[in-house]
């Protein structure tokens, strides 16, 4: 799995890339100002207190491997996730527009 790590101030953003055997997966977080941090799996807290630096990382060398439905990364109070997946997936049917998504639901499978 390679994942690159990318966070910059106001709205904090975390960019994750994912190389996995379906194909790339793009996951961004973005926070809204008073989110206060995003924390991975991989890295604790990765976005900074303060500041307008973009801080990019690199994890490739930790062979991160994450399990079906085991968590990525939280906001310490709540934003938006958006995830970019590859055109092979097969959407969960019961999932409608405006509906909130759990921790560990299914959104489809490949």
């Amino acid at each position: 799995m390679l994942i690159i790590n990318s966070a910059c101030a106001r709205n904090e953003r975390l960019v994750s890339y994912f190389d996995t055997e379906a194909g790339p997966v793009i996951q961004v977080m973005v926070g809204a100002v008073n989110v206060s941090a995003i924390d991975t799996v991989w890295q604790e807290k990765v976005t900074p207190p303060s500041g307008f630096n973009i801080r990019r990382t690199s994890h490739v060398s930790e062979q991160i491997r994450l399990s079906r439905g085991e968590e990525m990364a939280r906001f310490n109070l709540g934003s938006t996730v958006i995830m970019l997946l590859p055109e092979n997936i097969t959407w969960n049917q019961d999932l409608q527009a405006g509906q909130k998504v759990l921790l560990g639901q299914s959104l489809g499978r490949f």
